[in-house]
Protein backbone atom coordinates (compact mmCIF):
# COMPACT_ATOMS: atom_id res chain seq x y z
CA UNK A 1 0.00 0.00 0.00
CA UNK A 2 3.04 2.36 0.83
CA UNK A 3 4.25 1.79 -2.48
CA UNK A 4 1.37 2.82 -4.16
CA UNK A 5 1.20 6.04 -2.28
CA UNK A 6 4.79 6.94 -3.10
CA UNK A 7 4.09 6.10 -7.38
CA UNK A 8 0.63 8.14 -6.52
CA UNK A 9 2.97 11.31 -5.25
CA UNK A 10 5.71 10.71 -7.88
CA UNK A 11 3.10 11.00 -10.89
CA UNK A 12 0.92 14.01 -8.98
CA UNK A 13 4.73 15.75 -8.63
CA UNK A 14 6.11 15.15 -11.99
CA UNK A 15 2.71 16.06 -13.57
CA UNK A 16 2.57 19.54 -10.95
CA UNK A 17 5.85 20.16 -12.34
CA UNK A 18 4.95 19.59 -15.72
CA UNK A 19 2.67 22.06 -15.75
CA UNK A 20 4.09 24.77 -14.42
CA UNK A 21 7.10 24.41 -16.62
CA UNK A 22 4.50 24.77 -19.48
CA UNK A 23 2.95 27.34 -17.61
CA UNK A 24 5.71 29.34 -17.45
CA UNK A 25 7.17 28.74 -20.41
CA UNK A 26 3.99 29.99 -22.35
CA UNK A 27 4.37 33.23 -20.11
CA UNK A 28 8.07 33.67 -20.92
CA UNK A 29 6.73 33.45 -25.10
CA UNK A 30 3.78 35.82 -24.30
CA UNK A 31 5.25 39.93 -24.65
CA UNK A 32 5.39 42.27 -21.24
CA UNK A 33 4.27 46.00 -21.13
CA UNK A 34 6.01 46.13 -18.86
CA UNK A 35 9.68 46.09 -19.09
CA UNK A 36 10.71 46.42 -22.98
CA UNK A 37 11.32 49.83 -24.66
CA UNK A 38 8.68 49.70 -27.13
CA UNK A 39 9.42 51.60 -30.41
CA UNK A 40 6.59 53.01 -32.51
CA UNK A 41 6.06 51.05 -35.71
CA UNK A 42 3.61 53.16 -37.40
CA UNK A 43 0.21 54.83 -36.43
CA UNK A 44 -2.96 53.63 -38.53
CA UNK A 45 -5.86 55.51 -38.95
CA UNK A 46 -9.35 54.10 -39.87
CA UNK A 47 -9.42 57.51 -42.68
CA UNK A 48 -6.71 55.11 -44.52
CA UNK A 49 -4.22 57.17 -43.36
CA UNK A 50 -1.05 55.92 -41.77
CA UNK A 51 2.17 57.74 -39.78
CA UNK A 52 5.44 55.78 -40.16
CA UNK A 53 8.10 57.36 -38.17
CA UNK A 54 11.50 57.67 -40.11
CA UNK A 55 13.06 56.57 -37.22
CA UNK A 56 11.38 54.64 -34.55
CA UNK A 57 13.32 55.00 -31.38
CA UNK A 58 12.48 58.69 -31.81
CA UNK A 59 9.34 57.54 -30.61
CA UNK A 60 9.35 55.28 -27.98
CA UNK A 61 7.50 54.44 -24.54
CA UNK A 62 8.92 51.96 -21.26
CA UNK A 63 6.52 51.17 -18.57
CA UNK A 64 8.05 50.01 -15.17
CA UNK A 65 6.54 47.96 -12.16
CA UNK A 66 5.66 51.06 -9.93
CA UNK A 67 2.99 52.06 -12.64
CA UNK A 68 5.10 54.97 -14.14
CA UNK A 69 6.24 55.21 -17.94
CA UNK A 70 8.57 56.98 -19.44
CA UNK A 71 8.35 58.74 -23.23
CA UNK A 72 10.93 59.81 -26.09
CA UNK A 73 9.37 62.19 -28.59
CA UNK A 74 11.70 62.74 -30.77
CA UNK A 75 13.65 65.72 -29.37
CA UNK A 76 11.24 65.48 -26.17
CA UNK A 77 11.63 63.28 -23.12
CA UNK A 78 8.54 63.36 -20.63
CA UNK A 79 7.34 60.68 -17.90
CA UNK A 80 3.74 60.05 -16.58
CA UNK A 81 1.40 57.03 -15.28
CA UNK A 82 -0.45 53.75 -16.46
CA UNK A 83 -3.29 52.27 -14.90
CA UNK A 84 -4.38 49.11 -17.32
CA UNK A 85 -7.80 49.26 -15.59
CA UNK A 86 -8.98 52.82 -16.39
CA UNK A 87 -10.34 54.12 -19.20
CA UNK A 88 -7.23 56.48 -19.16
CA UNK A 89 -5.09 53.97 -19.73
CA UNK A 90 -2.01 56.63 -20.10
CA UNK A 91 -1.98 60.14 -18.73
CA UNK A 92 1.21 62.30 -19.41
CA UNK A 93 2.95 64.39 -16.90
CA UNK A 94 5.96 66.22 -17.34
CA UNK A 95 7.71 67.04 -20.65
CA UNK A 96 10.12 68.81 -21.83
CA UNK A 97 9.02 71.27 -24.73
CA UNK A 98 11.64 71.56 -27.68
CA UNK A 99 10.97 72.67 -30.91
CA UNK A 100 11.77 69.72 -33.12
CA UNK A 101 11.34 70.14 -35.85
CA UNK A 102 8.96 70.02 -38.81
CA UNK A 103 8.55 66.91 -39.85
CA UNK A 104 8.69 65.46 -36.48
CA UNK A 105 5.62 63.57 -35.07
CA UNK A 106 6.15 65.04 -31.31
CA UNK A 107 2.67 66.04 -30.99
CA UNK A 108 0.77 63.56 -32.90
CA UNK A 109 3.06 60.62 -30.94
CA UNK A 110 2.12 62.62 -27.34
CA UNK A 111 -1.80 62.88 -28.48
CA UNK A 112 -2.22 59.45 -28.89
CA UNK A 113 -0.49 58.19 -26.06
CA UNK A 114 -2.75 60.28 -24.22
CA UNK A 115 -5.90 59.42 -26.13
CA UNK A 116 -5.11 55.26 -25.96
CA UNK A 117 -7.88 53.68 -24.57
CA UNK A 118 -6.37 50.05 -24.47
CA UNK A 119 -3.92 47.68 -25.86
CA UNK A 120 -3.18 44.56 -26.51
CA UNK A 121 -0.48 42.24 -28.64
CA UNK A 122 -0.36 40.84 -31.82
CA UNK A 123 2.89 38.79 -32.96
CA UNK A 124 4.62 40.28 -30.28
CA UNK A 125 3.98 43.93 -31.24
CA UNK A 126 2.46 46.39 -29.29
CA UNK A 127 -1.27 47.78 -29.78
CA UNK A 128 -2.99 50.45 -28.41
CA UNK A 129 -6.65 51.15 -29.70
CA UNK A 130 -7.59 55.44 -29.84
CA UNK A 131 -10.75 56.26 -28.82
CA UNK A 132 -13.73 55.89 -31.11
CA UNK A 133 -12.32 53.36 -33.13
CA UNK A 134 -10.57 56.39 -34.85
CA UNK A 135 -7.02 54.37 -35.22
CA UNK A 136 -4.53 52.17 -33.68
CA UNK A 137 -0.56 52.44 -32.70
CA UNK A 138 1.31 49.99 -33.44
CA UNK A 139 4.83 49.25 -31.43
CA UNK A 140 7.49 46.79 -31.64
CA UNK A 141 10.40 46.04 -29.24
CA UNK A 142 13.80 47.27 -29.70
CA UNK A 143 14.52 43.26 -29.67
CA UNK A 144 12.77 43.03 -33.13
CA UNK A 145 14.25 45.86 -34.49
CA UNK A 146 17.32 44.17 -33.89
CA UNK A 147 15.97 40.92 -35.62
CA UNK A 148 15.13 43.35 -38.89
CA UNK A 149 18.50 44.76 -38.43
CA UNK A 150 19.77 41.34 -38.88
CA UNK A 151 17.69 40.35 -41.62
CA UNK A 152 18.44 43.17 -43.80
CA UNK A 153 22.63 42.33 -43.04
CA UNK A 154 21.98 39.09 -44.86
CA UNK A 155 20.30 40.82 -47.85
CA UNK A 156 23.19 42.97 -48.44
CA UNK A 157 26.00 40.69 -47.38
CA UNK A 158 24.39 38.25 -50.37
CA UNK A 159 23.91 41.00 -52.37
CA UNK A 160 27.58 41.87 -51.96
CA UNK A 161 28.19 38.23 -52.89
CA UNK A 162 26.58 38.30 -55.87
CA UNK A 163 28.37 41.38 -57.28
CA UNK A 164 31.69 39.93 -56.27
CA UNK A 165 31.11 37.01 -58.53
CA UNK A 166 30.05 39.32 -61.61
CA UNK A 167 33.15 40.82 -60.90
CA UNK A 168 35.61 38.11 -61.11
CA UNK A 169 34.20 36.60 -64.12
CA UNK A 170 34.73 40.02 -65.52
CA UNK A 171 38.67 39.91 -64.34
CA UNK A 172 38.77 36.27 -65.52
CA UNK A 173 37.12 37.39 -69.24
CA UNK A 174 39.53 40.30 -69.32
CA UNK A 175 42.30 37.75 -68.37
CA UNK A 176 41.66 35.42 -71.25
CA UNK A 177 42.33 38.15 -73.97
CA UNK A 178 45.85 39.68 -74.73
CA UNK A 179 46.50 43.06 -73.37
CA UNK A 180 47.48 45.51 -76.42
CA UNK A 181 51.42 46.49 -76.35
CA UNK A 182 52.09 43.77 -74.56
CA UNK A 183 52.53 40.98 -77.70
Amino acid sequence: MQSYNSVAWAIASAVAIGGVTATTAMAQEEPMLVGPLWMLEEIVYNNDTMTVPDDPELYSIQFFEDGTLGVRADCNVGNGVFDTESPDFITLQAFTLAACGPDSLDDEFRRGLSDAVNYFFVDGDLLMDLPFDTGTMRFMTDDMMVEEDMEEDVVVEEEMEEEDVVVEEDMEADMTEPVPGLW
